[in-house]
């Protein structure tokens, strides 16, 4: 079963709701360090730049606590990612 991300909304680190469609780019974590810090928190974050500029880090791990009880997360965090990535694109397009 694909798990497909529903919300059209991203909650950042520090709580702001951010909506998919205002959102310019996504990009994963740059730094090798940050990327082994998620891995040993069992975390994925990317970061976003909305069309305004401003940049924001988003943890999975914090998403599925936002949307907990209201939409299912898949177990692998890099899936969810690609499930974000797929919804934004879908978003874009209508």
């Amino acid at each position: 079963m694909t798990f497909v991300y529903r919300p059209n909304s991203l909650v950042s680190a520090d709580g702001t709701v951010i909506a998919l469609i205002h959102i310019e780019s996504i990009s994963q974590v740059s730094k090798e360090e940050d990327a082994v810090i998620d891995k040993l928190k069992d975390d994925l974050t990317f970061i976003v730049t909305t069309v305004s500029g401003c940049k924001h880090s988003i943890s999975v791990n914090r998403l599925v606590k936002a949307y907990r009880g209201t939409t299912a997360f898949d177990s692998d965090m890099h899936n969810t990612y690609m499930s974000i990535l797929d919804r934004w694109i879908h978003l874009l397009g209508t």
